[in-house]
């Protein structure tokens, strides 16, 4: 069996990254004792790009459980070398004292997102966050990967113009490579992508089940 296991009780929420079993009877096994254990929980069954013994993902696993497509995106990356030189983006940088505004877009624009404007106010030294009008892009900068977690735009210069400035401000904190996760069908946000440099590596599937 190969996965790695998140378990949030505050939130009652469980995240298992690329479970893959041997055997039908490996997945029911490991279920019940996920069902047993966490009644009222809302689990999310993530699939990244690997390459496991069996289906990418695992269908008939997933289709028993009654496990919902939440997440179907393709995984882009920037190599920050390659990233264009820096410009004046025709954008600001939200602070704490200017995020209200920005809250109450981000939460019109993504109420079902885990990260809510009250969890990413609370830890807003971890995020870069670049508005113009409405529209905007969110990027986290823990970790040795920053990744974009929202880009909100209707015009596909001002997309590029917004994740140009994350790259920028990734690039000045020291990061080598930028994260996209870009749901499919989402054309500004790939078109920008692509415009900056990233590079389609893959995909990801989120199944949603609640206990």
């Amino acid at each position: 069996m190969h996965k790695a296991l998140f378990i949030e009780d505050t939130e009652k929420y469980i995240q298992c990254n690329d479970l893959f079993c041997g055997s039908a009877e490996e997945y029911r096994a490991f279920w019940r004792g996920i069902v047993e254990k966490y009644g009222g929980y809302r689990v999310m069954l993530c699939y990244h790009c690997v390459p496991p013994a069996g289906d990418i993902p695992p269908a008939a696993f997933l289709q028993e459980i009654g496990a919902i497509l939440a997440d179907d995106m393709i995984e882009y990356r920037l190599q920050l070398t390659d990233c264009p030189p820096t410009h004046v983006h025709n954008c600001h940088r939200v602070q704490k004292e200017g995020f209200d505004a920005f809250a109450a877009v981000h939460d019109r624009k993504n109420p079902d997102m885990y990260w809510t404007s009250e969890r990413v106010r609370h830890k807003l030294n971890h995020w870069r966050i670049f508005q113009n009008g409405e529209a905007y892009a969110m990027a986290s900068m823990w970790g040795d990967i920053p990744e974009v977690f929202a880009l909100e735009a209707d015009d596909n210069d001002i997309a590029c113009d917004l994740l140009s400035a994350v790259a920028a401000e990734a690039t000045a904190s020291g990061k080598k490579e930028l994260l996209f996760m870009i749901d499919k069908g989402a054309a500004i946000a790939s078109t920008a992508a692509k415009r900056l440099g990233f590079t389609e590596r893959g995909f990801y599937k989120g199944y949603s089940i609640d206990l």
